[in-house]
């Protein structure tokens, strides 16, 4: 009878310990597939958090390039004295933008007055290259200009605008 009751107390142990195990062993699995949901959840949070950054960022460094053009037009002498015969603009590498400007002018001096004119907080104005053309052109001098423009907050421009030219 002590060998059956110990046999039955041997078994109720084990029951206890496989049931505990069992629980502990579903609890396991059930936080297992709970922590890959979070995890994917998460990823995707990240996903879209760096896609905000990357468009925030673009934001901020967003050349408004109407505006820039305008400004631009008002800046350079009348066509009487230039003529803009290519214009490349681009963003820049690391941020902000940057006008290619090649064209002719008629006197040396106007180009001394395009890079004064262009050169502010938010422009810098880098030659390339200046030189004479052939004689009898209505246009003599040949000009090449990098500019280099900074981002700026929109509302700027149409402060500049209200002011005039």
């Amino acid at each position: 009878m002590a060998a059956a009751l110990l046999g039955l107390l041997a078994c109720a142990g084990a029951y206890a310990y496989w049931d505990a195990y069992s629980t502990l062993a579903e609890r396991n699995r059930h936080l297992a597939a709970q922590r890959k949901d979070l995890d994917e959840t998460l990823k995707r949070s990240r996903q879209r958090t760096q896609l905000f950054d990357a468009v925030s960022n673009w934001q901020a460094n967003e050349i408004v390039w109407l505006d820039e053009l305008r400004e631009l037009s008002l800046r350079l002498p009348p066509s009487r004295d230039l003529l803009v015969q290519r214009m490349t603009i681009s963003t820049g590498r690391s941020g902000g933008g940057v006008i290619e400007l090649q064209g002719v002018v008629r006197d040396a001096s106007v180009v001394a007055g395009i890079d004064r004119n262009l050169h502010d907080e938010y422009h810098a104005v880098s030659p390339r290259r200046t030189g004479g053309y052939p004689q009898g052109n209505q246009y003599p001098w040949l000009f090449e200009r990098t500019i280099t423009v900074a981002p700026r907050d929109k509302d700027l421009y149409r402060t500049a605008q209200l002011a005039g030219p």
